[in-house]
């Protein structure tokens, strides 16, 4: 019977082959963006039923975008804004 308790050296395995795995690209760049755009579409418009209209904001092409890939496959993004208040 296989044991049920990790030991130490198992967890560190197992964290080393999920990274691996996972991989995050921050872009500012068009492909970057389009990139990102079709992953919020996926998710606020297919899956949310977000009206198509208020995914975009006008923000997109001064922020910053992080991209989740899982197995080479995006996966996840999130949107990197950067604002100066004086």
């Amino acid at each position: 019977m296989a044991s049920l308790i990790s030991t130490r050296e198992n967890i560190y395995e197992s964290q080393d082959f999920l990274t691996s795995m996972i991989g995050i690209h921050i872009t500012k760049n068009q492909i970057g963006i389009n990139e990102a755009l079709k992953i919020r579409e996926e998710v606020f418009i297919n899956e949310q039923n977000v009206s198509q209209y208020a995914k975009r904001d006008g923000l997109d092409n001064s922020s910053e975008h992080a991209i989740v890939y899982y197995n080479s496959k995006p996966v996840g993004i999130a949107r990197i804004i950067i604002m100066v208040i004086i």
